[in-house]
């Protein structure tokens, strides 16, 4: 029984180890396509806060003898919250009251920066001396062309099929064919679907037989070869089971009537004439 056993766990490792030889995995190459799709220019995220920051003199200036409408607005508007127009109240001069209010409203982030150039830009009238950069508040944000973002869309997806294209020349028959093989993949879903021309022209060299049938032959060769071994070690380890069992089946007296030493070397003979066979077969194959 323990030698059943042991039998069992061997041929299952060595069929473990076979297996684990055989489909190691592949070198895989992921293709980075930088495609780099910011283009240069200032963004508008921060463009209140921005002008704000810079005009900040301008307003200090204008609003220096009365700056209470603006604070009241702001205050009506949720710019300015309680607490903030106390410790308005609390500054001294207009000039710091002005300073401390730009530095909360500066603290608060761009929509409160929007809605405070908003409340300037509507009493402007009273505050002559603002100057003329208020009178072009809200600046006007271009819009992007359809037809300018198509183009650019187009000129960025020509240049990455290019640059896929000269990756693709310089992968090894190895690689090409790994890269063929994943065509239900997530990745190559996404391939097909930001450069469909570049996967037609990697589908179309999977006919190359240099590509393709190299590697098979070798992977089919290898295992094949891998199977004769496999059965070549489970004959060696089968014929010591055989003669311990029937080592054992003498000493119990289950075969008392048959001659021990003559049914041993009799089957001695064929197994080890069944074993030559399958060896020599797998040095013809080696060869």
């Amino acid at each position: 029984m323990i030698m059943m056993l042991f039998f069992v766990v061997v041929v299952v490792v060595i069929i473990i180890t076979l297996a684990s030889i055989y489909y190691r995995p592949q070198k895989s190459y992921l293709c980075s396509l930088n495609v780099n799709m910011a283009e240069n220019g200032e963004t508008n995220e921060d463009m209140n806060e921005k002008l704000l920051r810079e005009n900040g003199p301008n307003i200090i200036d204008a609003f220096m003898y009365d700056p209470s409408k603006a604070f009241d607005e702001a205050r009506a508007r949720g710019v300015l919250s309680r607490q903030d127009y106390d410790k308005l109240e609390g500054e001294e001069s207009n000039a710091d009251k002005l300073r401390k209010c730009l530095h909360i409203v500066d603290g608060k982030g761009e929509e409160c920066a929007k809605t405070f150039l908003e409340i300037i830009y509507n009493i402007r009238g009273t505050y002559p001396r603002l100057g003329p950069w208020i009178e072009g508040y809200p600046p006007k944000v271009e819009e992007d062309d359809p037809q300018k973002i198509e183009e650019d869309d187009r000129g960025r997806e020509e240049t990455s099929v290019h640059d896929a294209e000269r990756m693709l020349q310089h992968l090894s028959d190895t690689d090409l064919h790994f890269f063929l093989k994943m065509e239900r993949s997530s990745l190559s879903k996404g391939l097909w679907k930001e450069f469909p021309n570049v996967c037609d022209a990697v589908r179309e060299a999977q006919l190359l037989p240099k590509c393709d049938l190299k590697v098979n032959e070798e992977q089919v060769a290898f295992f094949f070869g891998s199977v004769k071994s496999l059965l070549y070690i489970m004959s060696l380890i089968f014929f010591e089971c055989f003669l311990v069992v029937l080592k054992l089946l003498l000493k119990l007296g289950v075969l008392s009537n048959t001659s021990p030493t003559g049914l041993i070397k009799r089957s001695h003979v064929v197994l080890s004439k069944h074993i030559a066979c399958i060896s020599e077969n797998v040095n013809e194959d080696e060869k």
